[in-house]
């Protein structure tokens, strides 16, 4: 249904000007996707989205409502304009509305998906943690699924209830990102992804990251323990020989050695002779 401009009347704000810019941002043709979407976001939260679609159409001329949809439509007009390339927007200077400026577009650079479709399945195919840590590589692998899905039409469902044909779909996509995180993990994280794999139903790939983050952050702490324990063990030992060698007593029979750590604390001299 095409909106009425008598009831819902559009209106400028005082901060809309046509030099803004929406975002940061540029088009440069071959990030179109990232770009058209980022634009999406900053209109809809100006209640400007609406001028990209047929939802406002345009007035007759001989309308009372005409004057006032041709200024905001020029408002929302500049806007994506000023996000562009200059040598783009000057291709696209004449178009007589948003919604004209937005099909060219998308005709010209939303259309030549392949070699973009190619490079996203290849850079997710070839990315594994390796040096990164679980979250690094989470990240990594989030973008390029949020940016192969621009290029993927989901089919709308206009079921009266909960569709189950939608529901088998997104459990599909969501197990074939919990397969690819897993299989991309270093090796030690072995144990707890056959855990994973285990459990029925499987959870989805954002459960399966914060599982193996705690077992992350679990090794880190445990290895920090035990690095410290080993440091204070080297020290001890080596300390120990010395005095052996001086005939000096160790560090150990002086007491040096702290209780819990076993972190050796440097006594000053004074102490050291007291002690004996």
């Amino acid at each position: 249904m095409k909106s009425s401009y008598n009831d819902d009347t559009p209106a400028l704000q005082p901060s809309d000007h046509p030099r803004l810019q929406l975002i940061n941002l540029k088009l440069t043709g071959q990030n179109f996707q990232r770009w058209s979407k980022s634009v999406r976001i900053a209109l809809r939260t100006k209640g400007k989205l609406d001028s990209l679609d047929e939802s406002c159409a345009k007035p007759a001329e001989n309308s009372s409502q005409f004057n006032q949809w041709i200024r905001c439509d020029s408002m929302d007009l500049s806007w994506p304009l000023n996000s562009m390339m200059p040598e783009l927007a000057e291709a696209f200077l004449y178009v007589d509305s948003s919604r004209e400026l937005w099909l060219e577009l998308t005709e010209t650079f939303g259309d030549s998906n392949g070699p973009l479709l190619y490079q996203l399945e290849k850079e997710i195919s070839e990315l594994y943690q390796g040096n990164d840590s679980v979250a690094v590589y989470y990240t990594k692998l989030k973008k390029l699924w949020e940016d192969l899905s621009d290029f993927s039409e989901v089919p709308e469902c206009k079921c009266a209830t909960t569709c189950e044909a939608m529901k088998k779909i997104l459990t599909n996509e969501q197990r074939q990102k919990l397969m690819h995180f897993l299989m991309h993990l270093n090796d030690e994280y072995e144990s707890v992804r056959g855990k994973i794999l285990l459990l029925d139903p499987l959870p989805n790939v954002n459960k399966a990251y914060a599982m193996i983050q705690r077992v992350e952050k679990q090794k880190q702490v445990t290895g920090g323990v035990g690095m410290i324990r080993e440091m204070a063990t080297n020290v001890s030992k080596s300390n120990n020989a010395g005095n052996v060698n001086s005939g000096q007593p160790s560090t150990a029979s002086l007491g040096i050695l702290d209780e819990e750590g076993g972190m050796p604390r440097i006594k000053k001299n004074s102490q050291v002779l007291q002690s004996l």
